[in-house]
Parts: C-alpha cells; sequence; structure tokens
C-alpha cells in the first residue's frame, strides 16, 4: 500500500460551541511509520470521537517514517509525544536523548523478519550475504545487533539496502532484497504480495529475543512542564483504543477518512495479528498500556549488554506508569453483535 499524504493535521474545531472562551492545548503526535496499523486507528478514533476535545487539546498527527526519526524529532523537542520502539529510544536514551516511556501498546514483540521461499534462507545464520531492505531509522534495523547476537549472525556480513517504509514489502516481492523487516501484523499484506506458499518468516520472539515494543514516548521536560496535558492525552488516546477494539472495522473508516488510500479490508484482516501483541496476560491484569517492571528490565539489559550504549540505561530513568490511566481490555459481554472476529470472544 503506498500513501501519498505525508502529514495529517487534525483539529478538534467545535469546542467553542461546548466550552466558550476556552482555547484548546495544542499537542503533535507522529507515528512510528506511514498509517497502515491497527493502533494507528486509537488517535483518529480519539479525534473523531471528539475524545482530545473533550479534553481541551487539539491533536495534529504526523506520519512517520521509522521509530528512529519519531525518538530523534522527541529529544529535539520538535513533536511533543512519539510512537516509537521501545529498544530504538533506550538505545537513543543511552546516548543522551532525554526520553521517556510513558506507556507501552505492543506487549509482545512484533519485530518479524520476511523472506522468500526460493531465497533458500532457512535460519537467521542464512542472513550472512543477504540483503535487508530498511530505512536508516527501522526499529529492527536499530535493534539488529541484539537479534544478531543471540543467533549467531556477524552482522558486518549483512548488507543493508535503504528504501522507504511503503516499499520494502513490494521490493521483497520483486526480488530485489532477500529480507526486509516489518511488524507481525502484516502477514495478509505479506501473502497478498508474496504469496502464502512462497513466503518465509522469522519472528523475534521465536528465534529468543522478546523485548517490549512500540510505545509511546515524550521529552523529559515535557512530564514537568505538563504533567497535566500528558495525563489528559494519555486518558483520551486509551479511551480511543479500548473503543477501537470493540469496532475495529469504524475505527479503520475514521483513520481513512484522513487517509483515503487506507485498504478497510486488507487492515481488518491484519487487526488480529496486531491485536495478539496487545491482548497479552500482563495487559488483562494491569489494563491497556501498561510497563511491566520485569519486562523492561529485560528490554534494558539488551540494550546495555549487547548495543552498548555510551551511557548505560537506568531502568526508573527510563519509564513511568505515573500517568496511567486505567482501562480494562474490553469484556466479552461488551462486543457487539457485529463484531468481526466472534472466535476470539472465546479464547
Amino acid at each position: 500500500m503506498k500513501y501519498r499524504i505525508e502529514r495529517v493535521f487534525v483539529a478538534c474545531v467545535l469546542i467553542m460551541a461546548c466550552v466558550p472562551g476556552l482555547a484548546l492545548e495544542t499537542l503533535t503526535v507522529r507515528l512510528n511509520w506511514i498509517p497502515n496499523q491497527a493502533d494507528h486507528t486509537f488517535y483518529f478514533v480519539a479525534i473523531e470521537r471528539g475524545y482530545y476535545q473533550e479534553a481541551g487539546l487539539e491533536v495534529t498527527v504526523e506520519r512517520g517514517s521509522g521509530s528512529l526519526d519519531a525518538v530523534n524529532l522527541v529529544a529535539a523537542r520538535k513533536i511533543d509525544i512519539g510512537v516509537a520502539d521501545v529498544s530504538t529510544a533506550l538505545a537513543a536514551r543511552g546516548e543522551g536523548a532525554q526520553v521517556v516511556i510513558v506507556a507501552v501498546i505492543f506487549q509482545d514483540s512484533p519485530f518479524t523478519f520476511w523472506t522468500r521461499k526460493d531465497t533458500g534462507i532457512t535460519t537467521p545464520k542464512d542472513f550472512e550475504g543477504r540483503t535487508i531492505g530498511a530505512p536508516p531509522g527501522d526499529s529492527q534495523r536499530v535493534f539488529f545487533p541484539v537479534f544478531a547476537a543471540v543467533n549467531g549472525i556477524d552482522p558486518e556480513k549483512v548488507i543493508w539496502v535503504n528504501m522507504s517504509a511503503g516499499a520494502k514489502i513490494p521490493a521483497l516481492a520483486a526480488g530485489q532484497i532477500d529480507i526486509e523487516g516489518n511488524y507481525w501484523g502484516t502477514y495478509p499484506l505479506h501473502v497478498q504480495a508474496i504469496g502464502k506458499d512462497n513466503l518465509g518468516w522469522f519472528r523475534w520472539p521465536e528465534w529468543g529475543v522478546n523485548p517490549y515494543s512500540q510505545a509511546l514516548i515524550v521529552h523529559e521536560d515535557f512530564i514537568k512542564e505538563r504533567p497535566e496535558t500528558l495525563r489528559k492525552f494519555l486518558d483520551a488516546t486509551f479511551r480511543g483504543w479500548r473503543w477501537a477494539i470493540l469496532h475495529p472495522k469504524e475505527a479503520i473508516l475514521m483513520m481513512q477518512k484522513y487517509f483515503p488510500e487506507v485498504d478497510v479490508d486488507l487492515l481488518l484482516e491484519c487487526w488480529p495479528y496486531y491485536e495478539d501483541l496487545m491482548d497479552t496476560p500482563i495487559t488483562r491484569e494491569h489494563g491497556l498500556g501498561w510497563i511491566d517492571k520485569a519486562r523492561m528490565e529485560y528490554t534494558i539489559k539488551l540494550v546495555n549488554d549487547i548495543m552498548k550504549p555510551t551511557s548505560p540505561v537506568i531502568a526508573e530513568q527510563a519509564y513511568t506508569t505515573a500517568f496511567l490511566p486505567h482501562y480494562t481490555w474490553p469484556y466479552p459481554e461488551e462486543f457487539p453483535e457485529d463484531y468481526p472476529f466472534p472466535e476470539r470472544l472465546r479464547r
């Protein structure tokens, strides 16, 4: 899927009618990629259903070009909130970026390397001498030294090919590269492009690496200067998140309103694969967005031990749960009759 729209500005313009004389507080959110993931819908749901407006916020949502890009923009205070991979944010923090993780979206890692069976690649060791397509800021590219160390790959023998996020799957299908990194939620897109019989993949959790993944990050100073704004943003976003779980197709349609090229049916097919990354025992016990201390410390240890940042990352400084609202995963009786994945309710 290709997206021509580079940036979308979404404003809640009815606030004056609701609260006369009250100005909206502006926020900028930077996505990690082009808006083609289930979790990208949350922000648009919060906009369309008026959750940000009720919180007195005006939100700008920007398409992204990789987690590192979002991290760097947050670190430079050019945006307020970034959607980024945890390991990428932690590695940057070890190099001086004053970024803090305030919520985790994916409790399990979505990291997956995709290939074609006709390449003959059957193990991670076979990556040596092969080409991997990714933008420079791609989270799997940034964190690749960890995957390589665990799986005995010499990272110097891997050939990286720079390309945009939207070009990765077509390039793999066309035989221009041997491997590319994409989230597990893109499985249906890969089947569509390559064919089920010729598609191969390596999910990181199945190959010994399951760090914390997609998260929301802010600058340290944002927390100090605008703590209540952060609290309101997270509350409104989580309301959108929970509503999207209950109404996935409607949530995708809301995002399509701003990005007309979103393929609603295809993203709906991808939805359960993304949801599997969020619906975990930790989420069921603690609620949406929770940051588990042991999981975070495991991820930080991987970064410190293998990526060896200039300054070791200290867990207590790298994340906080202080601003998280409490929203449970929806209960079975809450799902509407037309919910498209009834089999999931029996899990």
